[in-house]
């Protein structure tokens, strides 16, 4: 039992438990027991919660960013609940994995997110990987290849014909990496600002399955808006995908895929809280916020569509490889396409317009903002035709096997 006044719990909580990460490196997590409720918190979960937390640790403690960031921001009740709740209901299982993939598990109430290093390690080398090609005039379908295959080979290694013939592609067509990612600023700013949407996408999850979030409830609301306004003319945009986009829509404005709003939502409730945790930093401006969170955004979601599909398309294969049983083609679950044409081709012009509205961008930065992700936009059709491609699955494994 306690008298917790004026958030004094709290306080003394979030402020003891970034002085304890910045002062000790061996920390790894931290345990508070109190009646009632415990919070656990581990260094990586602060480092990707806490607002300029990097900035706060620069060489040792950086005592003005401190009394900044932490010692001024102990008035804000707004800011202190934000943290403490995310802080309150968040459980994050760290695993490494061949799936390479992060997702939400719920058990009853209880609910954890579990958070895949293989996954962002991959995107790190996907990054890396772009900006190699694009700095010594490499072939970048070849180089993305390269390291997909990389990937697949690994993953399959207990398969050890399909993992030594699929090498053999990474290492035809692959594109050595002549560039560092320490050296590479603004791809480390790309790949924290990813997990960062990523990790409010989750967290998104985690309260439309509550159903009490007032910030889901509006999202909800403005990701059905905006695909029920949406006409056949606006979706010719989208080429050959333009059916699949119909059906999207069609889904979301009559109730019928309630899976496809759940993820479309999430992804709106990440945007809102990532722009809010970067608004009115002292030293950079809205514009060149937008433009990071944007181009974050947009790398990630080219990645995870294509890396999606690839993944679906091999895993589909896997009793065919492990148990040697005749090669038949597969149908890709039609979800995975439908995902990829309403998350990226639809809902990604959403994304923007909320990044651009709670910025407050003005026309002509508005303007500025399109063409930036228009410069950093990554088209990898040409992998998903390639490595996804059922015929050359089936082709690959008889060959491996042969």
């Amino acid at each position: 039992w306690y008298i917790n006044k004026n958030n004094y719990l709290e306080k003394s909580l979030l402020y003891n438990t970034i002085s304890i990460f910045s002062l000790l490196d061996n920390a790894e997590y931290i345990k508070f027991n109190f009646s009632g409720k415990t919070y656990y918190i581990t260094k990586e979960q602060i480092e990707q919660l806490y607002p300029n937390y990097k900035e706060i640790i620069n060489n040792g403690i950086d005592k003005n960013n401190f009394n900044n960031y932490v010692e001024n921001k102990m008035i804000d009740d707004e800011f202190i609940d934000k943290i403490i709740k995310d802080m309150e209901h968040i459980n994050i299982y760290y695993i490494y994995s061949n799936k390479a993939s992060n997702s939400i598990k719920f058990w009853g109430e209880d609910a954890v997110i579990i958070w895949d290093l293989n996954y962002w390690k991959l995107f790190q080398k996907y990054l890396l990987q772009v900006e190699n090609c694009k700095r010594f005039n490499k072939n970048l379908i070849q180089g993305i290849i390269g390291i997909i295959s990389e990937f697949i080979s690994d993953k399959y290694k207990s398969i050890s014909e399909i993992s030594m013939f699929v090498k053999q592609i990474s290492d035809i067509y692959g594109v050595k990496i002549q560039v560092s990612y320490d050296d590479c600023i603004n791809l480390q700013d790309v790949v924290e600002k990813g997990k960062l949407f990523s990790l409010f996408h989750e967290i998104g999850h985690l309260e439309y399955h509550k159903q009490n979030n007032e910030l889901v409830k509006v999202c909800e609301e403005l990701v059905r808006d905006m695909f029920c306004s949406i006409a056949n003319k606006d979706l010719s945009s989208l080429g050959e995908w333009a059916v699949l986009g119909r059906k999207s829509v069609l889904h979301i404005k009559y109730n019928k895929n309630e899976e496809l709003l759940e993820e479309i939502t999430a992804d709106t409730f990440a945007v809102m809280n990532m722009v809010n945790y970067f608004k009115n930093s002292d030293n950079k401006s809205n514009f060149q916020l937008a433009c990071e969170c944007a181009i974050a955004i947009e790398y990630l979601s080219a990645f995870q569509v294509m890396f999606n599909a690839v993944n679906e398309a091999w895993d589909a294969h896997y009793p065919e490889m492990k148990l040697r049983f005749p090669v038949r083609k597969h149908k890709i679950d039609s979800y995975i396409n439908e995902l990829a044409v309403a998350r990226d081709g639809l809902c990604g012009q959403l994304l923007v317009i909320i990044i651009q509205r709670m910025f407050y961008l003005d026309k002509n930065e508005c303007k500025r903002l399109w063409d930036c992700i228009d410069d950093n936009h990554v088209d990898n059709s040409d992998i998903i035709s390639c490595l996804a491609d059922d015929e050359f699955i089936c082709t690959a494994i008889e060959d491996a096997f042969s």
